[in-house]
């Protein structure tokens, strides 16, 4: 597998995390839904650098 086909999963590894997560404080916690917002990111392993990939209100 090449280094942008490992990038592109891991980022949709992120982004269904991301949701999931977001998913179960919705159910959770409806109190929380409207102050809540999802910022999806990953880090590269060996620099430690954040990539934001995008953020929205939840």
């Amino acid at each position: 597998m090449t280094t942008r086909g490992i990038c592109n999963r891991v980022r949709g590894g992120s982004g269904f995390m991301a949701e999931c997560a977001a998913g179960i404080i919705r159910d959770e916690f409806p109190d929380l839904k409207e102050k809540m917002h999802v910022r999806r990111a990953v880090i590269a392993w060996h620099s430690q650098v954040l990539e934001v990939i995008d953020r929205y209100v939840a």
